[in-house]
């Protein structure tokens, strides 16, 4: 589960099926929940520095009360983004 106030993200595991480190990123883009009109995921940022984008298999409900839009990857800012891709990448492995 990804928690940033009052926005809640949740997914199983297994729905995880990508995982990279990405940034440094521009402050206004980075700080707060977003959606990325790239690609249409969410972000929940709270560091310029970087972080880590999770890609899911099944889009995923974050931004929005009521389920839509779904979100294919979510990124956000956590104090060590490295040590959560390893962690991730072992799981999707096992």
């Amino acid at each position: 589960m990804i928690r940033y106030g009052p926005w809640r993200l949740r997914t199983d595991r297994d729905n995880v099926t990508g995982v990279e480190l990405s940034g440094p990123y521009r402050w206004w883009r980075a700080i707060g929940p977003h959606l990325s009109l790239a690609d249409g995921g969410a972000t929940f940022g709270s560091s310029a520095a970087g972080g880590i984008c999770l890609r899911f298999g099944v889009p995923v409900p974050a931004l929005v009360p009521g389920g839509r839009p779904r979100h294919p990857a979510a990124t956000v800012t956590i104090a060590d983004p490295p040590a959560l891709a390893r962690l991730l990448a072992v799981a999707d492995l096992s």
